[in-house]
């Protein structure tokens, strides 16, 4: 499924922390054993065949039946063993599972500069819908990054390290070039340029 997602062999390597040769020959003796092409190279990219988009939807099911189980069965248990805690220092968070929005190191770089030592193994979800990596962590597999105003707001997530600096992320009010010089669209950012400046109010 990694290398139908990341669309080449090499992509898919890297993803998983793996060589491309030991990739390739995954694949390939997968294709042996189900007797069917799964892939075709297209000049430097891989594309599903007909056979592999129609297994490709099948091992999705199966990969989210595998999820629902194993966090069914977590909160099933009966035993008591076990730790439960939150990451204590950065070491520690360097360790954790983040969800990503895609596979580019853009939100790897801004980690590290926070100090945080990260590599693609460390996120191993990767969903460009904000929704879905919040209702994740909600249910503890993962750390999200969220704005402080809706994380303090749900009760089944904490802050980790909250003495880590804040990630800073810059907004821009933007209108067609043409509009801007009008008087109604001025007073409405300069509304909007003063309420977003404000601290949000909590409660």
């Amino acid at each position: 499924m990694i290398a139908a997602e990341e669309g080449s062999f090499s992509a898919a390597a890297r993803a998983l922390g793996l060589a491309q040769p030991t990739v390739g020959r995954q694949i390939a003796a997968l294709e042996d054993e189900l007797g069917v092409t799964l892939f075709e190279r297209i000049g430097n990219a891989l594309e599903l065949t007909a056979a592999g988009l129609e297994l490709l939807e099948h091992v999705r099911g199966m990969s989210e039946a595998a999820t629902r189980f194993s966090v069914s069965a977590t909160g099933q248990s009966a035993s008591l063993d076990g730790p439960v805690c939150n990451p204590t220092s950065p070491e520690e968070l360097a360790r954790a599972d983040f969800f990503g929005f895609d596979r580019s190191n853009l939100m790897i770089e801004g980690l590290r500069a926070l100090g945080l030592q990260l590599t693609p193994k460390d996120f191993p979800i990767i969903t460009s819908n904000h929704l879905v990596q919040w209702e994740l962590a909600k249910q503890g597999l993962g750390i999200c990054i969220v704005m402080d105003e809706v994380g303090d707001r749900e009760p089944r997530v904490r802050r980790v390290l909250p003495e880590l600096r804040p990630i800073s992320i810059p907004m821009w009010l933007i209108t067609h070039r043409e509009l801007k010089t009008s008087r109604r669209i001025r007073v409405v950012f300069d509304l909007l340029a003063e309420e977003l400046r404000q601290p949000p109010a909590l409660g």
